[in-house]
């Protein structure tokens, strides 16, 4: 009830399991599964060059330069728009509708979802500022869903399009392309890109302000993650393909994910049937919220749970990588259920699972070894030019500007070329 008056009933996750929800999945998956992925890589790379040069010059902006270039990223992909550097309307709508949701809380949590007629409530009535608030979340959904696809499939109609999902996809529905199946249809289309925008801009967003904090925080684990970039790579900035030769940095972006998720508070679902758990009756229709937080902070699952620890990861990730040819890593693992890969609890798992999580691991991963590669990040300062060490319980990501101090020549950041050695 409350995604139709907010106005997010068009994202996937919000939809209902049948022939709708189906047509989208399709969709989605068709551009953002497995074996797609790595066809975006050199549109991420570019960004990952942009956001070096950018924060050299702003670190103080670090929060809007990641916004920026992840946004950049899924533009691009998605409507074959190319991101303004001095500031980007779809960009900001994205931080808008973010926002909006944000304030509005878990979905889920609404009174609307349990008294229905709440919906009908007067904006102008005494009480109903939610209503107000509400009816302005739509109006930004509404033109996040439209406005992005509309640019698109003008460009389209003009001859002037880029290559992009919307545009390969109209084309295709216009050119009546027998492969084009499913029934994907504009709204499908539609639908599929703005909720691809929602979701991926923004994730990427949580994880890499989350690193910084990190990277202040803890200098003992930049300078760990630092040993082994400098190690496998050399001196110059990495790609997707350096990633299973620095196991610890995938071990790290685990961690951060695990440490300091996205969403605590996973999207609610509606029980179908009648079922126990845990001694506990859980009737159907019963709103069930997932306590992500603590699945992810449990201290039988993950042993001190609150302590960010960067090889958490390690043993598993080298159990996995062939290459290492490492008979011992699964035994050093440890046991089935302790500091298991958080996949499942991140993304989701089933037909709900997001498709787009490699696409967001690619980025992540690029994004963190090129800072670890280009800077040493270390803590703000106050008034009287003492560190300040921030505190995680307080704030998610570091309130005041953290320093950077280049480890490369500036030229090469901005060019994207290979970095110099480090003195």
């Amino acid at each position: 009830m409350v995604v139709d008056v907010l106005g997010f009933d068009f994202m996937i996750t919000t939809m209902t399991l049948g022939e709708k929800f189906k047509r989208h999945r399709y969709l989605f998956h068709k551009y953002f599964k497995r074996l797609e992925h790595s066809k975006y890589n050199g549109a991420q790379l570019i960004q990952v060059n942009v956001f070096l040069r950018d924060l050299l010059k702003e670190p103080e902006s670090f929060r809007t330069l990641i916004h920026r270039s992840s946004a950049a990223v899924v533009l691009r992909m998605l409507y074959g728009h190319d991101v303004a550097t001095d500031g980007d309307k779809y960009v900001e709508l994205a931080a808008q509708v973010t926002a909006a949701i944000t304030k509005a809380g878990p979905f889920g949590t609404f009174k609307v979802d349990y008294i229905p007629w709440l919906r009908f409530v007067p904006s102008w009535m005494p009480g109903a500022g939610w209503k107000r608030e509400a009816l302005e979340s739509r109006k930004k959904a509404r033109q996040l869903l439209n406005e992005p696809f509309a640019q698109a499939k003008a460009d389209l109609i003009s001859g002037q399009e880029a290559i992009c999902m919307v545009t390969t996809e109209l084309e295709a529905l216009m050119n009546g392309d027998k492969n084009h199946n499913m029934n994907v249809d504009e709204e499908v289309i539609k639908n599929t890109a703005a909720t691809a925008f929602t979701a991926g801009a923004e994730t990427v967003v949580s994880i890499l302000s989350s690193f910084f904090l990190v990277l202040t925080k803890f200098p003992a684990v930049q300078q760990r993650a630092q040993e082994e970039v400098d190690r496998v790579l050399g001196g110059r900035l990495p790609t997707i393909e350096d990633r299973g030769r620095l196991p610890l940095i995938q071990s790290m972006v685990y961690e951060l994910l695990r440490w300091n998720p996205v969403t605590p508070i996973g999207l609610p679902h509606y029980a179908s049937e009648m079922d126990t758990y845990g001694g506990y009756t859980i009737p159907e229709g019963t709103t069930v919220i997932p306590n992500l937080w603590r699945m992810l902070h449990d201290p039988v699952a993950y042993p001190e749970p609150n302590t960010f620890k960067i090889d958490r990861f390690l043993n598993r990730i080298l159990a996995n990588e062939t290459h290492v040819r490492d008979k011992n890593a699964r035994e050093r693992a440890g046991p089935r259920g302790v500091n298991s890969i958080p996949d499942a609890a991140i993304f989701g798992a089933g037909r709900r699972a997001c498709p787009g999580k490699y696409i967001a691991h690619d980025f992540i991963f690029l994004m963190v070894t090129s800072v670890l590669a280009t800077f040493q990040v270390t803590r703000a300062v106050n008034e009287a030019g003492q560190e300040i060490d921030p505190n995680p319980r307080l704030h998610p990501f570091p309130r005041k500007p953290s320093r950077l101090v280049p480890l490369r020549d500036h030229s090469s950041v901005s060019r994207g070329s290979p970095l110099d050695s480090r003195e």
